[in-house]
């Protein structure tokens, strides 16, 4: 039982060996913060923008619209953001986020990707699921 209790301790004591992060740890550049803006409106709505040392930045607003109705206001966000991706080439992506979903654009990015499916389900049958 002893020789159990000592041969977990020395296990134990080896795993808490300090580390040689010199040759095990590579530290990659830092990444930073270079400018950020935030400011919230009266009007609830907002804007806040920031930028990266590694290129990455984005511009985003909210603000909320008039719906059909005075009660039915949408809340609305409008934006874009770049970064540079692991094949070096540079990407851009403008969004609108809305009452019909997320819609983003971008060149690298399919037509398909902000359309929503059509589901194919007649009203008969979602008002039966309903209740």
């Amino acid at each position: 039982m002893k020789l159990i209790l000592l041969l977990v301790a020395v296990c134990g004591l080896v795993n808490c060996r300090p580390q040689d992060f010199n040759s095990n740890f590579r530290l990659a550049n830092p990444i930073y913060i270079t400018s950020y803006i935030y400011d919230l409106l009266p009007d609830q709505s907002y804007f806040y923008s920031y930028e990266q040392n590694d290129e990455q930045k984005k511009f985003e607003r909210g603000f909320i619209r008039q719906g059909p109705t005075p009660e039915e206001d949408i809340n609305t966000v409008e934006g874009s953001y770049s970064y540079v991706g692991p094949d070096g080439q540079n990407y851009n992506v403008t969004y609108t986020a809305d009452e019909n979903g997320f819609q983003p654009s971008g060149d690298h990015l399919p037509p398909s990707a902000g359309v929503k499916p059509k589901l194919g389900i007649s009203s008969a049958a979602l008002a039966s699921l309903s209740g």
